[in-house]
């Protein structure tokens, strides 16, 4: 039975929970192109030529076939960047992996493929979902029944940045969800499709992909998968959907990954929105101290800015935990040095005190919130002289 501990990931770990997130499925470099996974160097050249030549003669877009093919088709930029993927043994490896497996015996004419070709995806997935049942070698039928849900449940989120999805299609996009992750969990138990995960290694026939390069993926699989739904609830916290970015956290919760990988998944997405705060916090910080007469509105906006981030900490940590304490309590200190800066330059108490009281929801430890006490009644001795 596999075990989902993480344990000597080296350099292919990093890489593929760095590639983690709603991209992952959605800009697949095979699906930008418009090939099969598996697909020759010299299908990727010809494919290159074709695209690039499209390109620079069609209107700045190129037109894509193959499974899933993007809508709107993808700008020169991105099939630039999806060929240079495929000419690297290890990222190609990764978006491989990531994609639609033929059958080794039909090639491009396999039934699915081809159905999924031509936009038929009820038709692909009957196709191998009965496979799935009827063949003891199923591995390779439900990896792609995984990938298609996912990629399915990822397009719909694509679409929620643009328009407003219906709740009917939102519940569509929570069983795509379900059924993916429920599908993952096979591949992942499953030996024999890990063995052709290996022959697959070997036969791209490169020194960076080792005999340890499969039991990397399969053992880094379950926090890429996770690292994406952190992101999606981030994501969804973010614009104010709580209730949703708190179903995200429960789905995760449910996927019937161990607990800690959910956790530590929940913390990766919950650094890096730590890290973009701080950022803030420090832009914010040096704005103030180039220029003090505008340190009020830098001082608001970066309150309006890290309200719903702080928020998305919060849901992903959900009891807590002290990441989100350090990070708000970091605001509420770039806030109050700003309006220090500021008052002595403009002398505007009235506005520095609304954003005083703007900033106490922030302050957390006892440090800060005796700093921000002390402004106030510093900026109030000053109003009322």
């Amino acid at each position: 039975m596999f075990d989902e501990s993480t344990c000597g990931l080296e350099e292919l770990l990093e890489s593929l929970l760095a590639a983690a997130g709603p991209a992952l499925f959605r800009v697949n470099a095979f699906r930008v192109v418009g090939l099969s996974a598996h697909a020759r160097e010299s299908e990727i050249r010809k494919q290159a030529d074709k695209l690039q030549f499209v390109a620079r003669h069609g209107g700045g877009t190129s037109s894509t076939v193959g499974p899933l093919p993007l809508d709107p088709p993808p700008v020169e930029e991105m099939v630039g960047e999806a060929i240079q993927r495929l000419r690297d043994p290890e990222r190609r490896f990764i978006d491989e992996f990531f994609w639609f497996w033929p059958e080794a015996a039909l090639g491009k004419k396999d039934p699915a493929l081809v159905a999924l070709s031509n936009h038929d995806i009820d038709l692909a997935i009957r196709i191998w979902t009965e496979e799935a049942v009827a063949s003891e070698d199923c591995g390779r039928s439900v990896h792609n029944l995984a990938v298609m849900f996912h990629t399915l449940a990822l397009d719909i989120e694509h679409a929620k940045q643009t328009e407003t999805v219906s709740k009917k299609l939102g519940k569509v996009q929570y069983s795509y969800w379900c059924k993916g992750l429920a599908h993952w969990q096979t591949v992942l138990a499953d030996d024999h499709f890990w063995s052709q995960v290996n022959t697959r290694v070997l036969e791209l026939n490169d020194p960076r992909l080792t005999a340890s390069t499969t039991q990397q993926m399969r053992t880094a699989l379950p926090s890429i998968l996770l690292v994406i739904n952190a992101q999606i609830a981030a994501q969804a916290s973010a614009r104010g959907a709580l209730l949703e970015a708190a179903q995200y956290r429960r789905l995760m919760q449910e996927s019937g990954f161990a607990v800690d990988l959910v956790d530590e998944a929940c913390a990766r997405a919950a650094r890096q929105i730590r890290d973009s705060i701080s950022s803030m916090c420090k832009a914010t910080g040096q704005e103030a101290a180039r220029d003090a007469t505008t340190a009020d509105e830098g001082a608001r906006r970066l309150l309006e800015q890290a309200r719903p981030l702080l928020a998305s900490i919060d849901v992903l940590l959900e009891d807590g935990a002290v990441m989100g304490d350090e990070v708000r309590d970091e605001v509420a200190t770039t806030v109050t040095d700003c309006l220090y800066l500021f008052c002595n330059e403009r002398g505007n108490w009235k506005v520095a005190l609304e954003l005083l009281e703007l900033t106490r929801p922030c302050a957390v430890s006892l440090a800060v919130r005796e700093r921000l006490d002390y402004l106030r009644a510093e900026f109030l001795r000053s109003a009322y002289r």
